[in-house]
């Protein structure tokens, strides 16, 4: 079984609502460029994350989340 770390470090192709809630996992891979060769469905919206972060499917780049969050700032 994978540790938690491991798992955490997957691409994710989500399947999403219409509030873009996340509805369920369709598929997981190790980079970017295998979950966007994933098979998808016309008539359901999807969302990339990595390490739980939405990112921009065509720049890979986190997608901001919060109005004004700084993405350069050290946590």
């Amino acid at each position: 079984m994978p540790n938690e770390e491991e798992v955490s470090n997957l691409f994710r192709l989500w399947h999403v609502g219409g509030d873009r809630e996340f509805v369920a996992i369709v598929a997981e891979a190790e980079t970017l460029e295998e979950i966007r060769k994933v098979k998808r469905r016309p008539d359901w919206r999807y969302q990339i994350t990595h390490r739980g972060t939405p990112i921009d499917e065509a720049t890979g780049y986190p997608i901001l989340t919060l109005p004004g969050q700084d993405l350069t700032a050290k946590e």
